[in-house]
């Protein structure tokens, strides 16, 4: 029972860990997707789609990891 427990706890310290990392990593890309639509502000918005998947996944696995 109490390895159960510890793995429980590994995990969920490497959960908050890549929650963390993903909080720095997201926040970057949101700056880096301003910088790029100021750039170019008559671009096509099919370029924004794959940063909106990441976007969306982000958001996604960060809802997750704090349920946990």
């Amino acid at each position: 029972m109490m390895q159960i427990q510890d793995q429980l706890t590994v995990q969920q310290e490497y959960v908050a860990q890549l929650l963390h990392e993903l909080t720095v990593e997201y926040k970057n890309l949101k700056s880096e997707q301003q910088q790029i639509a100021h750039q170019y502000p008559q671009s096509n918005n099919e370029e924004f789609k794959i940063l909106e998947e990441i976007e969306l996944w982000i958001n996604n696995i960060c809802g997750y990891a704090s349920q946990i």
